[in-house]
């Protein structure tokens, strides 16, 4: 193992129980986000929310059981497409959260935001190529709102180690440095038991692509 990845990927306790524990009481709460169809929640966003998550979990889950099988983190491998589709989740489960905060408890909103970067932090320990490959993974672009969501929410040292992840996870399409413009394609998720986006309201479906979001 290189110094590199000794000193800045090793610092998440990513074989402890207490991580796996947290996880599990955190995201399998379907409960925390609402899925009305009224005029108090933004119903759409909140119904792919709840499937990024529950795919999310899948993802983790396949990784735990890895990790029981196999033991070393060498051993621990699945195809590099289903961590790309992860981590690409997990920046789009941001976004939504970042959408929809205002219509959610904060205490719900700083679970989710907790959890799932104590996901991303697991995954990538145990990801194959995880010096390189998270940070490469450009699409979806955090937004704003996201961005601040993640700088209120996350303790210290995990704020030093989203950086550390680079400009795909903490710059947004508005400041996406122009030495990488244009900035990456619209992001269109792909769910493990075959579920579509709701389609987009008609008056907003004549400026974007079906099925295609800007974040």
């Amino acid at each position: 193992m290189s110094n590199e990845k000794q000193t800045f990927w090793s610092q998440n306790p990513a074989s402890s129980r207490t991580t796996e524990d947290s996880f599990y009481l955190n995201m399998y709460r379907k409960s925390q986000i609402p899925c009305q169809r009224d005029n108090q929640y933004p119903s759409r966003e909140m119904e792919i929310l709840i499937h990024v998550k529950n795919d999310i979990i899948i993802f983790v889950k396949n990784v735990m059981e890895k990790v029981m099988n196999g033991g070393e983190k060498s051993q621990v491998h699945l195809p590099l497409s289903q961590y790309i589709d992860y981590f690409q989740k997990i920046k789009y489960a941001f976004n939504l959260l970042g959408k929809t905060s205002h219509f959610l408890e904060e205490s719900i909103v700083r679970e989710l935001v907790c959890s799932f970067f104590q996901s991303l932090e697991y995954v990538i320990y145990y990801c194959p190529d995880s010096i390189t490959l998270p940070k490469q993974i450009n699409s979806p672009l955090l937004t704003d709102n996201a961005i601040n969501l993640l700088k209120m929410n996350l303790k210290s040292n995990q704020i030093m180690y989203w950086r550390e992840l680079g400009n795909a996870w903490t710059e947004s399409r508005n400041s996406w440095p122009s030495a990488f413009r244009p900035p990456p394609p619209a992001y269109i998720p792909t769910f493990y038991d075959g579920w579509k986006l709701p389609e987009i309201e008609p008056v907003k479906a004549s400026t974007q692509t079906p099925g295609a979001s800007k974040f």
